[in-house]
């Protein structure tokens, strides 16, 4: 009998802690994609300079040797897609996939919870 409270109690603790890692995982989520906190910087990239002299003469048609000196040796490229939006992405990527390995996590610690709860007296 005092088993079956054990178990009981058991379960109630697994529902509340997988119940409160989906609530805390949701909250930290929010606050991220809302603007209110940064996310987990896991990937920092950074600017490598571009030998352009050396990329330019090794380019033999006329055409691309002229976009490519537009586009790289002008800096214009830093323009269109610069390297924070890539490193801001990449973070927000990956701060996705933690975070619904967390929600499924969560949701099967709770799952787990309550069969234990379900289960009948013997």
């Amino acid at each position: 009998m005092t088993y079956f409270y054990i178990k009981h109690i058991i379960g109630w603790i697994l529902l509340l802690f997988g119940v409160s890692l989906i609530v805390f995982t949701l909250l930290v989520s929010y606050n991220i994609f809302t603007g209110k906190t940064l996310s987990p910087q896991i990937f920092v990239i950074e600017e490598a300079p571009i030998e352009e002299e050396k990329e330019i003469m090794e380019i033999e048609d006329p055409v691309q040797k002229m976009i490519f000196e537009e586009i790289f040796k002008t800096g214009q490229i830093s323009n269109i897609f610069p390297a924070e939006s890539m490193n801001m992405m990449m973070n927000l990527i990956s701060f996705s996939i933690f975070a619904f390995i967390f929600l499924f996590g969560g949701g099967q610690i709770a799952g787990i919870g309550v069969r234990i709860i379900t289960i009948k007296q013997q």
